[in-house]
């Protein structure tokens, strides 16, 4: 029999989507942004295969992962292996004059990334079968259960990022970019310049951290995809957490809304030198035309941030740890040699994911003095920062000390959001079906009162 237990974290992360769904909703209504999924929806209904494919190749990965890890049926994964050269055959015909024939390509029209579409269309027909349960359910309820919230967040998520990030750029024209690179260069963290000549003199590096970069997603859905099986009480939801902090990063984004160096000054080589000395920049808001508005906070930093985090804590082996150490660390170098963002932003997504994560453990009461510390630092952290870039730039160039202490009390926060959550291990653990125990007691004796009104 299922338990509430099983599944409430999902059941939350769902709700919160429906909130998210429903403001976007009325903000496209309003005509400040499209519809969730509308440029996957047209890209279908073109009929064009490159448009068809530029959707597909962009989710393939995660429709990949999410089919295997998933625990197909043997009947489903022979479906998938045997479709999959069929299908990518097929696409290669039909995109001959687009592709790149070689293994890997900036523009994800590589043979890696034709092979991935070409499993991904089998996997979502498996997928269809296996709603319809055809072949294809797990023996297992609660894991079924988990999987049909997995796949469904899942597959609705990947419609929300466009919609919200384009709600940004109509909201705030103007963006905070020239602050927060000042800010970066009055404290000597201005090293966007030197990290590019680094990762160039290393044949492959950037390309690796660009890889990494665009494996942000995977990071998150292989905690996801762990936590099917089993969830340590302690830790948070990998699902719970991606949809409570890519919400809340989305309202964060209005705070100080930025779009990253690369969108305010185009080329790779110049934003790169304009980094490195700005003096001759003035301080000002600047018309970032129609890039999104993607901080402050690094969300790509801070998704893979937390995803490593979590498996971290879900007692996984050494080396599986080490790699996902190591994609972080590529990250946050493809963020700054991309262009994407500034330090400052990778800085302020520290503490802003580890408060997320808190607020994520729902097996830790909240009258737990370690949840909710957590939880009030590291967002009223985020937020002194925006008021700090926002009004004290300015001041701290001449008064660069200043800059460094609340560098230094960031970091004391962080030391004491990670001694916090450690901590959760300890902590005495809610019992999640009895709270929910008294509702469903409710409901039924509610069911029952209808049916007597019914029987006199």
């Amino acid at each position: 029999m299922l338990k509430n237990s099983d599944y409430r974290d999902l059941k939350i992360a769902l709700q919160i989507f429906y909130v998210a769904a429903a403001y976007l909703t009325t903000t496209a209504l309003l005509g400040l942004n499209p519809w969730i999924g509308q440029d996957i929806i047209l890209s279908i209904l073109s009929f064009e295969a490159e448009r068809t494919y530029s959707v597909l190749v962009g989710y393939s990965l995660i429709v990949n992962a999410i089919f295997w890890g998933g625990r197909p049926s043997k009947a489903h994964q022979w479906l998938v292996v045997i479709c999959w050269p069929i299908v990518t055959a097929i696409l290669y015909f039909a995109l001959k004059t687009n592709l790149d024939l070689s293994i890997f390509s900036p523009n994800k029209k590589g043979l890696l990334m034709l092979a991935s579409s070409g499993m991904a269309i089998p996997a979502l027909i498996s997928f269809i079968l296996r709603f319809a349960n055809i072949h294809g359910k797990s023996q297992d309820a609660a894991f079924e259960t988990r999987f049909n919230y997995l796949l469904g967040l899942s597959l609705v998520f990947m419609g929300v990022p466009l919609s919200g990030l384009q709600l940004t750029i109509s909201l705030h024209p103007f963006t905070y970019d020239l602050f927060a690179m000042h800010w970066d260069a009055a404290l000597g963290l201005n090293i966007t310049r030197p990290l590019m000549f680094f990762g160039a003199s290393i044949p492959g590096f950037i390309d690796l951290a660009q890889l990494c970069y665009s494996f942000t997603p995977l990071g998150f859905l292989a905690v996801a995809i762990l936590h099917l099986r089993k969830r340590p009480e302690h830790t948070a939801s990998a699902m719970l957490v991606w949809v409570l902090l890519t919400s809340c990063a989305m309202i964060a984004y209005n705070f100080f809304p930025i779009t990253g160096p690369s969108y305010i000054f185009r080329y790779p080589q110049f934003f790169a030198d304009v980094l490195a000395n700005p003096q001759s920049i003035p301080l000002q808001m600047t018309n970032s035309a129609v890039a999104p508005r993607n901080g402050m906070p690094s969300m790509h930093f801070g998704w893979m941030l937390a995803a490593t985090i979590l498996w971290w804590l879900s007692d996984t082996k050494w080396w599986s740890r080490a790699v996902l150490v190591g994609m972080t660390i590529m990250t946050a170098i493809a963020t700054l040699c991309t262009g994407e963002h500034y330090l400052v932003d990778l800085i302020v997504a520290t503490p802003f994911v580890l408060a997320a994560i808190a607020a994520s453990t729902i097996t830790i009461s909240w009258k737990t003095p370690a949840r909710y510390l957590t939880v009030v630092t590291g967002f009223s952290t985020w937020f002194i920062w925006t008021l700090i870039l926002k009004h004290l730039v300015a001041w701290t160039q001449s008064h660069v000390w200043f800059g460094y202490l609340v560098l230094t009390l960031t970091a004391v926060v962080v030391i004491f959001q990670a001694k916090w959550i450690i901590s959760f291990r300890s902590a005495p653990k809610l019992d999640l079906d009895a709270i929910s125990a008294p509702l469903e007691e409710n409901k039924l004796s509610s069911e029952e009162k209808r049916l007597e009104r019914k029987v006199a």
